[in-house]
């Protein structure tokens, strides 16, 4: 038994040392000291049990209890808990696939991620905006097959980083109707999102197609400014994000015109749906949110973009 043992730790170590590029004496030692930090942490358990319905996984079996270990150690921000789980995790890559197509997926664009996970990440999208697409399922699957292991490991990584900072899961929110509005509005969706800027994370919100007339053109004439999703778009005090304060959730996206009354409802949700307390902090510090789009799941990598800097008003 010692024997086993001793030669699961030093093969441990030794996938530990590929994955962060470190010596393997230094991999032993870190990961013994995450064994000995981690001891008796608790970090809740949300239900992921959606996850098994997630398109990426290749019809492998996927180990949710495990996910949702990973991401509460993620958003808990425990340094010893991630380094252990993240490790045996390498051994699990249905759950490896699936946890991160549903954090990469569901996003317009991969982001600040490793060369290896971007390129995943477009394949992710693919399946998520044609979940019958067979071929795509199996090229995600076939993917992360291929990886290698400190591969596999940046993809989870990478993923860990959206869960901690996006919530578990990403959210998408929905306007209040179905097809184009009574007045003949398209309506859209919204998904919650952040990304990185000069050093600093800033929240976004990613408009999507939900029916009728919602797209660039629609959003151009709306008057959202082009952007090239570098640097930070334009700033507009007449765009207004609107919030709920008692109950954490987002209300409207609206434009008002110089009287301050509301000039286009752009949208609406259709239920109130708790943010996570990770991008509720981040709205609330930055007091603004960049809101862009239009994003369609299966869309081309790049094509054109609108944005503006909304402000943020507290109800």
């Amino acid at each position: 038994m010692f024997k086993n043992n001793f030669a699961v730790r030093r093969r441990r170590a030794r996938l530990f040392a590929d994955c962060v590029g470190i010596g393997y004496a230094e991999a032993l030692r870190r990961l013994d000291d995450a064994r000995t930090g981690a001891v008796g942490h608790q970090h809740g358990s949300p239900d992921l049990t959606f996850l098994t319905r997630e398109p990426y996984s290749g019809g492998r079996i996927v180990n949710t209890d495990f996910a949702a270990r990973l991401v509460a150690a993620a958003q808990s921000r425990c340094r010893h808990c991630l380094i252990m789980l993240s490790v045996d995790a390498l051994d699990d890559r249905p759950t490896v696939a699936a946890f991160s197509g549903r954090a990469l997926g569901i996003l317009p664009k991969a982001g600040r991620v490793r060369e290896s996970t971007a390129r995943w990440a477009a394949l992710a999208r693919r399946v998520y905006g044609d979940r019958e697409d067979s071929a795509a399922a199996s090229a995600v699957w076939e993917a992360v097959e291929a990886m290698d292991v400190p591969q596999l490991y940046g993809l989870l990584d990478d993923a860990l980083t959206l869960w901690a900072i996006a919530g578990s899961p990403p959210v998408v929110i929905h306007h209040g109707e179905f097809g184009d509005g009574w007045d003949g509005g398209p309506l859209y969706q919204v998904t919650v999102a952040s990304r990185e800027d000069g050093g600093h994370r800033v929240p976004v919100l990613a408009l999507g197609h939900e029916a009728g007339r919602a797209g660039l053109a629609h959003l151009r004439e709306v008057g959202l400014p082009d952007w090239d999703w570098e640097g930070p778009p334009v700033m507009d005090p007449k765009w207004e994000l609107r919030v709920s304060r008692g109950s954490r959730a987002l209300e409207a996206i609206v434009r008002v015109d110089d009287e301050g009354l509301d000039d286009i409802v752009l949208w609406k949700a259709a239920k109130l749906v708790r943010l996570s307390a990770g991008w509720w902090d981040l709205l609330d510090r930055a007091q603004h949110v960049e809101v862009g789009g239009p994003w369609a799941p299966g869309a081309p990598e790049a094509p054109e973009k609108v944005a503006v800097v909304a402000r943020v008003t507290f109800r």
